[in-house]
């Protein structure tokens, strides 16, 4: 029986067995369906069938927005550390419209300071105040300065996009009711953002938009991450049916900068039940991580093992020595092992 000192040990280990990689701020998770863990809904967002929907299925027209976000901080900056975070996301969604004389709305991936606030529905798309966002407008907003009711538009801290393209270029209808996929790729280093969009699982060659820009402008120390829909008196349904993120630094922070808090490396990827074509390098550089913690762990388990061995034989000896200290005693005292007084045949 391991003595009670050794549990602080213990804990330890295992804490360092599950803590992941501390300083390089990775975060990773791959989403194939979905359920209620790992996620924080707000608004009209729930799960449906293995899928989220952002916004309710409804016969009459309606205005309403849902979010759903990544239930955990991510670190988008690091002290000392000039240089913001590099990310690529991908996901798959669709708007259906239940009603194809009623259309506006629109979905977004969003990159927010908080996890509390849901955007206006309508034109707004649910994304709140402040934050960075990637749009796939359904409606031409005159407000906003919309282009037309099928575009993908850059928006920094506000709903007049900085950046917009024009779908039909890249003959894709947001409003078709098919499955699209996106890629959004992000260089801290060389602060070049790109944006892809296909009906096909194959990334195109080219993005649809690309932009540079700098994020420490726009970004806090750690954000959310999630997406975000709305409908405009229509009967829209924004569903998400896959999605995976993946963050990493370029650089390494200025010497003599404090380090990062601990940062656990998440992955949570789930089976999946049909072939697909997301191998990427990324991906390949994401199995590679796997494979590094896994030798970490094996070590950790050895080490602790390791150390549970040592102190109980530690143990076993400290007993045999004191058995053998207190039978000479005895002995030299004229006394047997138990104390009473040695028998002379």
């Amino acid at each position: 029986m391991p003595s009670p000192r050794m549990f602080p040990l213990l804990y330890f280990l295992l804490l360092l067995l599950f803590s992941g990689n501390a300083t390089t701020g990775i975060t990773s998770f791959d989403f194939q369906t979905f359920s209620a863990t790992g996620f924080k809904f707000l608004g009209e967002a729930h799960v449906f069938n293995n899928s989220i929907r952002l916004t309710p299925e409804l016969l009459v027209p309606d205005t309403s927005a849902g979010r759903v976000l990544y239930n955990k901080p991510i670190r988008f900056l690091q002290p000392g550390n000039p240089t913001p975070m590099s990310f690529t996301t991908t996901f798959s969604f669709s708007i259906d419209n239940l009603n194809p004389n009623s259309i506006g709305g629109g979905m977004a991936f969003v990159i927010s300071p908080d996890d509390e606030a849901i955007g206006d529905p309508g034109g707004h798309m649910g994304i709140p105040t402040g934050a960075v966002a990637v749009e796939f407008d359904t409606c031409m907003d005159v407000e906003f300065k919309d282009v037309n009711g099928n575009h993908v538009g850059l928006d920094l801290g506000s709903m007049v996009s900085s950046h917009v393209a024009d779908l039909h270029s890249a003959n894709v209808n947001l409003r078709s009711g098919k499955p699209v996929k996106s890629w959004i790729d992000y260089s801290g280093s060389t602060n070049q953002l790109n944006i892809y969009i296909s009906y096909s699982n194959t990334k195109p060659k080219s993005p649809v938009l690309s932009i540079t820009v700098n994020l420490n402008e726009y970004v806090k120390e750690f954000m959310f991450v999630g997406m975000s829909a709305s409908t405009q008196g229509s009967t829209e349904v924004h569903s998400l049916q896959r999605w995976s993120f993946n963050s990493s630094f370029d650089s390494k922070p200025e010497p003599n900068s404090p380090p990062p808090p601990t940062q656990t490396i998440v992955n949570t990827s789930q089976p999946s039940t049909t072939p697909t074509a997301y191998k990427t390098k990324k991906q390949s550089k994401l199995v590679h991580l796997k494979s590094k913690n896994l030798v970490r762990i094996m070590a950790a388990v050895g080490a602790a093992i390791a150390v549970v061995v040592a102190l109980g034989w530690y143990c076993k000896c400290k007993c045999f020595c004191c058995s053998v200290k207190i039978a000479s005693i005895n002995f030299e005292n004229g006394a047997d092992s138990e104390g009473g007084p040695i028998r002379k045949n």
